[in-house]
Parts: structure tokens; sequence; C-alpha cells
């Protein structure tokens, strides 16, 4: 049963493959507060009474797979990236790693009503790494889970 799911996903996301995905790094954003609404490469990031920057790194970050991070997008309080997305693609987030050595998470919800606390790993213990898989077609947020969220880059392919 989970392979026949497992091919159905394959199919239905090759045939949604003229959706445009989204790929965001905080490397291609400018640098600074961001104070209003805005939008990227089918991202959008919604400020809130929350706060949202995009910082530099005292020193760029490698992940386990040899990516270059050099700045990071910082959501606070009730700020917010949203984005839609096609049943059965995949949501990948990586993130800093708190100094405090805390777990990495991040709530997503949708407007069907999903609300799921997502949790990261580490395999370097410098980025987090959180996948999730789409299981409906619809619009979806991330938020910081508590207090504080660093990313440097979101897809959803």
């Amino acid at each position: 049963m989970k392979k026949a799911l497992a091919v159905l996903c394959i199919l239905l996301v090759a045939g949604f493959s003229v959706f445009a995905a989204v790929d965001v790094k905080a490397d291609d954003l400018a640098l600074g507060a961001i104070t209003e609404d805005s939008s990227l490469d089918g991202l959008t990031i919604s400020v809130g009474t929350g706060a949202v920057s995009v910082d530099s790194s005292s020193a760029p970050a490698v992940d386990a797979d040899g990516n270059l991070y050099s700045n990071v997008l910082t959501l606070s309080g009730d700020s917010l990236i949203s984005f839609s997305a096609e049943e059965c693609e995949t949501l990948n987030v990586r993130g800093a790693v708190a100094s405090d050595g805390s777990a990495y998470s991040l709530l997503l919800s949708s407007d069907s009503g999903l609300s799921e606390t997502l949790t990261g790993t580490s395999e370097d213990g410098v980025t987090a790494v959180v996948e999730y898989v789409i299981s409906a077609t619809g619009t979806y947020t991330l938020s910081a889970a508590g207090g504080t969220a660093s990313i440097y880059q979101v897809s959803v392919e």
C-alpha cells in the first residue's frame, strides 16, 4: 500500500510539474529589516506585528550537502511565510541551529485547518533540515514555533 501511494505521489507531482516550484534562499534577499509584506518566487513574507530581517552571518554556514549560506532570514512574533503547494510536493527548509542546542522547529499551517509543529534534524550541528510531504493542495504558512526561526532556504518541489 505504501509503495502504491508513493508511486501515486510521484505521478501526481510529475503531472503538476507545470506549477512553479518555490526555491528562495536568504542569500537572494536584500540585507536589513523587512518592514512590509513582500513576495518573491511564489513565496510571500508577511510581517504582521512581529519582526522579519535578513542578516549576514558572522561566519557563513555550510550544510552537510556542501551548500553555503551567508545570510539568514529571521522570523519572530506572528511574522510568517506563505506559499501554495500541490499534494505530494515536498517542503524543504534549511535553517540555523540555535546556539543553545535547542530543537529547530517551525509551525506549519494550511487553509484547510492543518496545524503541525515540524522539528528539524541536524547532521552537522550547524544547519537543521525540515522535510514535509504536502498532504493536500492548498495555501500553507510557516512561522516560528516558539520565539524565533532562522531560515537559510525554503523550497517546495
